[in-house]
């Protein structure tokens, strides 16, 4: 790799080469992440088109949920992307030989967040489609607003990056095996309207309701339904686009704080 003089053409060229890389070790484990995605795709559908209302779920519910079950994909796909860095951490040490490069924090930074965003769009756009196409077959779509799912989709992929990016280096690799899943993921899961529109938790108890509204998926969730099904259907998407940038910039803040307590503790 050939750098141009100057800072910002060395930064631009180490993270585009850093980017390309990661690209292609992406496209080497293509075909793996599209037939997990589909299998995915696929029991949903029996989950969510068959059983669930055969069971005697309001029809009118089916394609919420799912799209609830699509949001809380992020945390499964970023998790898997997480413990390759932390395991890079550990053992390799090839983000040690990356910050030796020469390329700033931030540009090194972003070529780790651009990553996970293309992972997250490239593992969540087949449920999205497949879903639309599939279980809702007898919902309309006309609320249905590309700017806004786009809005949220960009949003939630980015506050996610962040996320990940900060668990990674805030704990050791032996803190998150043992405590990733109960202490963070666990309480991400549980106070968050995967199973039910937000709207239904306000009516059983509008406590519950404003605790729901402290957790970040909440709004990825309830975007992503706001989205699809109309702005009226629960919170405005631009609501919940504007909590997540908000999110995003308190995590920027701590993965700063976390990256410098690991990697450059003196």
């Amino acid at each position: 790799m050939q750098l141009q003089t100057g800072s910002f053409y060395n930064n631009i060229s180490v993270f585009s080469w850093l980017v390309r890389r990661n690209l292609k070790i992406l496209r080497s484990l293509f075909k793996d992440k599209v037939i997990n995605v589909c299998l995915w795709v696929g029991f949903q559908t029996i989950l969510y088109g068959y059983f669930l209302p055969a069971f005697g779920m309001s029809e009118e519910l089916i394609f919420p949920m799912y799209l609830g079950a699509v949001g809380f994909m992020f945390i499964f796909i970023g998790e898997d992307r997480l413990f390759r860095d932390i395991v890079d951490i550990q053992t390799t040490g090839y983000m040690n030989y990356e910050l030796t490069l020469p390329i700033s924090k931030l540009w090194f930074f972003l070529s780790y967040v651009a990553m996970y965003m293309i992972n997250l769009t490239v593992e969540v756009v087949i449920p999205v489609i497949g879903g639309a196409f599939i279980i809702a077959s007898n919902v309309s779509f006309a609320s249905l607003s590309i700017g806004w799912l786009a809005g949220v989709h960009v949003a939630s992929i980015l506050y996610c990056a962040l996320l990940f990016l900060t668990i990674t280096f805030a704990f050791s690799f032996t803190w998150l095996l043992d405590n990733l899943w109960p202490r963070i993921f666990v309480p991400l899961f549980v106070i968050c309207p995967i199973f039910y529109p937000l709207k239904n938790v306000n009516k059983v108890s509008p406590l519950w309701g404003k605790l729901f509204l402290l957790n970040p998926f909440t709004y990825i969730v309830e975007g992503l339904r706001g989205a699809f099904l109309g702005v009226d259907y629960s919170i405005h998407p631009g609501i919940c686009i504007g909590v997540l940038f908000l999110f995003s910039v308190v995590h920027v803040g701590l993965l700063y704080k976390a990256f410098y307590s690991k990697m450059d503790p003196a």
